[in-house]
């Protein structure tokens, strides 16, 4: 697994370097500012990026500028943002701008460094990964009427895990689970996607709407 990270901090990212390379995740570039991420994969492109969501040149949301363009050029590199901002609002504009391989997690809430690893292989094969600081803002202002079961459903899918991980994770049917999310959807009026990639961004938008 080769990964190119871009982080303003100097000493997050040569700590974030050992920490994955002792993962067994080689870093084959680190940068301060998304133009050397640009520059520095070019032709050569890794499996994921890492980029901080505000850095060098522009500070605001340079992460956002930088995924898009690495998207544009190498859509097949799985682009992982490590912030720290605990918006929603930063997960859905991701979403928007990369349907697939991609993810957003919050620096604070990545206690276990197995999750980081995880989500940095997962983004590189196809799959959405949502920090679940933001999934569970998700489960708590779902409906009312939501059982306990479909709030953990919700959780899960919301955090980007495909049917099958979610059934594996709660020990119930795979069909269970579509029957669930059918219901769930019903409950927050919106169109069952096809798609886990797109559930996602329609339950982001759902609680974008809610103004929570």
């Amino acid at each position: 697994m080769r990964v190119a990270l871009a982080e303003d901090s100097t000493i997050f990212r040569n700590s974030l370097t050992l920490l994955l390379d002792a993962m067994g995740i080689d870093v084959v570039l680190a940068v301060g500012d998304g133009p050397a991420l640009i520059a520095g994969i070019a032709g050569d492109p890794p499996d994921t990026v890492v980029l901080d969501a505000r850095m060098p040149p522009s500070g605001d949301q340079e992460g956002f500028r930088v995924a898009e363009r690495v998207h544009r050029l190498y859509p097949q590199v799985g682009i992982l943002l490590f912030s720290n901002y605990k918006f929603h609002t930063y997960a859905r504009r991701l979403l928007e701008q990369v349907p697939a391989g991609v993810g957003y997690l919050v620096k604070d809430s990545v206690s276990d460094n197995g999750v980081l690893a995880d989500a940095i292989r997962r983004v590189a094969a196809g799959e959405v990964v949502l920090d679940d600081v933001i999934a569970q803002r998700i489960s708590d202002a779902a409906p009312q009427d939501l059982s306990s079961t479909e709030r953990e459903v919700l959780r899960h899918v919301a955090s980007g895990l495909q049917n099958r991980a979610v059934a594996e994770l709660m020990f119930i049917a795979e069909v269970a689970v579509e029957r669930h999310l059918t219901s769930i959807f019903r409950k927050m009026n919106l169109p069952l996607e096809a798609g886990y990639n797109r559930r996602v961004l329609a339950i982001l938008r759902w609680l974008d709407a809610q103004r929570i």
